[in-house]
């Protein structure tokens, strides 16, 4: 019994998979970004680029909650 509804299970979870990836496509018109939505696009990978290469600024900002929340566990034993 166990083996033939694994064997079910996996023809199910194949078979959605395949109506989920390779359904028939639908046509989603979707518009260009806006000088807007760039420009925020832009902004927020800058950002993320900068936090990648130096980030200490922002383990600083983020130092007292760490020792509150660390001091919390530690005393919680």
């Amino acid at each position: 019994i166990a083996s033939s509804s694994l064997v079910i299970s996996a023809v199910f979870a194949l078979r959605l998979m395949q109506k989920t990836l390779y359904g028939e496509p639908q046509s989603i018109c979707i518009e260009d970004a806006t000088p807007r939505e760039l420009a925020m696009l832009l902004f927020l990978l800058s950002i993320m680029m900068w936090m990648g290469v130096y980030p200490q600024p922002f383990l600083d900002l983020v130092e007292p909650s760490v020792k509150v929340l660390l001091n919390a566990v530690v005393n919680h034993r």
